[in-house]
């Protein structure tokens, strides 16, 4: 350390040093001269240098106090400050149920606070084997390992969780996080905490079944919904067989159409793993295969370029009934049942929007469309969407649609 470093970091006492060197220099230089100058005679000399030593002893004496005094307010504000410090930690370990622990390696000294012996019901501090006995055996090898691992440098902290059994025989669960300063080699100390994590651990696991719970009903309700659906399109399948209008039967089967799109969705609800979102892609291509199976066109096919897109209730319901009318008006109007081919491209724009496109082989549109319930029924659900829909011809009937899907 250099004598500048040195200053620096002694400012105080360099400079009360400083003081009372000028001050006695100055005091005996000067002070010799002015008693030769006012006294003559030996014994008149003799008492000026006695008063001017006190002098100098009470000057000398006025700085000392001043600096004591000043050296011990600033003892006592820090005091101060390291009692309500500690105070303030003592409250918040115990708020937090937390405790301190040290243990040094060379002497096995172990140490710990009083918070610590209240997690742990003890009376007063013990050796490390107490605390290590305290834990219950199926964790012991795996707190051991952890340790052994810090002290021999392979993880520069442990952080686990375990159970320990208190003094009176209550087990309670406990987090503790642990470090060693294995640069240290004067202390080779290691330094970490204990907190009683009993209750929260708790919570969490009545949360965990709270959810497991919630999860089983909404995929119950969704179970439930589809099979009712089913029930209510197997009676108007049963109803098709007895009407003789073709027109009342095309209703019947747009209406199990429809009824059709909204219980595949609990469907796939019910086998999702998140029971909110369905894969949009896969829930298409079951519109698809519903459709065919229903107007019974084997000779039609299917062309799929699927994207990744998880979509909602609330978006799934709307764009399901939309894709289904454009999926059947297809197979009714622009194929009329026979043979031919249905694109169906979905991709993802990036913006949380997706795009549909579905184009058939078909005669296309005519010039004049005429908006029955089935076009209605579009229109309303694009504008309860945020959708927007374009009809063309291309080489056959094209249907574009662009609907948002996300949120964010």
């Amino acid at each position: 350390m250099t004598l500048i470093a040195w200053l620096r970091r002694n400012a105080t006492a360099a400079y009360t040093t400083l003081i009372y060197f000028a001050v006695s220099a100055l005091w005996i230089l000067g002070s010799d001269g002015i008693v030769t100058q006012l006294f003559t005679t030996p014994q008149d000399i003799l008492v000026a240098s006695i008063i001017k030593g006190w002098v100098y002893v009470i000057i000398v004496s006025i700085f000392i106090f001043r600096s004591v005094s000043h050296a011990v307010k600033q003892q006592r504000a820090a005091s101060k400050i390291q009692e309500i410090s500690e105070r303030q930690l003592l409250r918040a370990e115990h708020m937090a149920t937390m405790g301190w622990w040290s243990y040094h390696v060379d002497t096995e000294i172990f140490e710990a606070s009083q918070e610590f012996l209240d997690i742990l019901g003890l009376p007063q501090v013990y050796s490390r084997k107490i605390f290590d006995e305290m834990i219950l055996p199926e964790f012991r090898e795996m707190r051991e390992q952890h340790y052994t691992d810090l002290l021999e440098g392979k993880t520069d902290t442990y952080d686990i969780y375990f159970k320990v059994r208190r003094l009176d025989g209550k087990v309670i669960d406990v987090h503790s996080k642990a470090e060693y300063n294995k640069e240290d080699r004067k202390a080779r100390i290691v330094q970490g905490t204990l907190q009683d994590v009993t209750a929260l651990i708790t919570q969490e696991t009545m949360l965990r079944h709270a959810l497991e719970d919630r999860e089983t009903l909404l995929r119950e309700i969704h179970h439930r919904v589809k099979n009712n659906l089913q029930i209510i399109m197997s009676i108007l399948n049963l109803e098709v067989d007895d009407i003789r209008n073709d027109q009342d039967k095309i209703i019947f089967e747009q209406t199990q159409a429809r009824l059709r799109s909204i219980s595949l969705i609990h469907e796939h609800l019910y086998n999702s793993p998140s029971l909110s979102h369905i894969d949009l892609s896969l829930y298409i291509q079951d519109l698809a295969r519903f459709a065919i199976d229903l107007y019974g066109c084997s000779g039609i096919q299917f062309t799929f370029d699927p994207a990744n897109i998880m979509v909602s209730l609330d978006v799934a319901t709307p764009a399901g009934l939309i894709i289904m009318e454009v999926i059947t008006n297809s197979i009714r109007h622009g194929l009329s049942r026979q043979e031919g081919i249905i694109d169906i491209s979905l991709s993802d724009l990036h913006d949380g929007r997706a795009l549909l496109i579905v184009k058939d082989s078909g005669s296309g549109f005519p010039e004049i469309i005429t908006e029955g319930l089935g076009t209605k029924l579009i229109n309303a659900l694009s504008s309860q969407l945020r959708a927007s829909i374009k009809r063309y011809n291309d080489n056959g009937a094209v249907v574009e649609i662009c609907f948002p899907y996300s949120t964010n």
